[in-house]
């Protein structure tokens, strides 16, 4: 693998250091990444012996300048701070770097880049993956996300081992936005944090859309119902508001109309495959109401691995019949920035 990588920072736990009040970003670009490439080469951590071996084949190709990172810091916050404005300020730098890589000729694209990575705090990671996957279609080289449970400098971090990981999959030939954790590579649309404090603190909501970095050949395995070839766009998402209610056994119907409120784009989680309560107390009413009146409503399974499917049951039927709009397999956080973007 030869080329250039661009790397945008923005700050998180990988960027984080005792800053006398707890862990806060305060790690310089630069100084980063220097420290990740070290430590990918130092590593202690218990990989499998292909993806020590790649990550070290990677750092050599980095020193010998057969690839070139190119360092951009956009921020340097705790990912808790990550808002709108901040995914339409990384989406913009994707962006140029996008215009800069890719020259259309007659027949050919000329690439300048061979992927982009982002490093970010895991907090909000799958939703500004979520937020990317929205805003960019048709992206002719790879994002993608990385962080880690614990800082750059602490003893026993992931951050190296995700880093490393990251740039092996830039040079994977895959297009769109991902996340790259403890091995696996996952689809930004599908990318969801399940785990506060393991090194394994990712997954995706529809198990098709994961694979392993590690295993030779793994990495190019496609996917059912891939999307067909799209031109490249790039849309900013805009400041459309998402009232997001999470259905429980003690809601009742008054509490859901509140909730509702005067909101104009509306994600239900719903339980199982996609139900509600019908029965006593229905909630279906309402939200049939809401659809007529021309609020858009969406849904999705609460469970982590999902199949929101309105046609398995008799209560999914009547809210298709209401005119609700269901969202598949997708996860939560991409979900919102899809609606906010519809």
């Amino acid at each position: 693998m030869t080329g250039r990588i661009k790397i945008i920072t923005t700050g998180g736990t990988i960027a984080s250091k005792d800053m006398g009040n707890g862990l806060a970003p305060g790690i310089e670009a630069e100084q980063l990444i220097n420290k990740l490439l070290y430590a990918g080469r130092k590593s202690e951590r218990n990989m499998q012996e292909s993806a020590s071996a790649a990550n070290e084949s990677i750092i050599t190709a980095i020193e010998k300048g057969e690839i070139i990172l190119d360092i951009c810091s956009l921020m340097n916050i705790d990912s808790s701070d990550m808002r709108p404005e901040d995914w339409r300020i990384i989406a913009d730098e994707i962006d140029r770097t996008v215009r800069e890589t890719c020259e259309t000729g007659s027949d050919s694209l000329r690439r300048k880049y061979l992927g982009i990575i982002v490093t970010h705090g895991t907090d909000t990671m799958a939703y500004t993956a979520g937020a990317l996957s929205a805003m960019f279609e048709g992206l002719p080289i790879p994002v993608i996300l990385t962080g880690s449970q614990l800082p750059a400098e602490a003893e026993g971090t992931d951050a190296a081992y995700n880093f490393c990981s990251a740039l092996r999959a830039a040079g994977c030939g895959k297009t769109g936005v991902y996340i790259a954790f403890n091995g696996k590579l996952i689809d930004g649309r599908y990318s969801v944090k399940i785990d506060t404090d393991e090194m394994n603190a990712f997954s995706a909501t529809d198990r098709r859309f994961m694979w392993s970095i590690d295993e030779p050949g793994e990495i190019g395995r496609e996917t059912e119902h891939l999307e067909e070839h799209l031109d490249y766009r790039y849309e900013k998402l805009p400041d459309n508001p998402v009232r997001v209610i999470l259905l429980h056994p003690a809601l009742t119907s008054e509490e859901m109309a509140l909730l509702m409120g005067d909101s104009e784009r509306i994600l239900l989680l719903l339980y199982g495959a996609g139900g509600l309560a019908t029965g006593r107390d229905s909630l279906l009413p309402m939200i049939k109401k809401a659809a007529d009146s021309g609020k858009k409503i969406y849904v999705l399974s609460q469970c982590l691995y999902r199949k929101t499917d309105l046609n398995r049951y008799e209560v999914g039927r009547k809210l298709r019949e209401a005119g609700v709009i269901s969202l598949g397999s997708y996860s939560t956080e991409y979900a919102v920035a899809y609606i906010m973007q519809a």
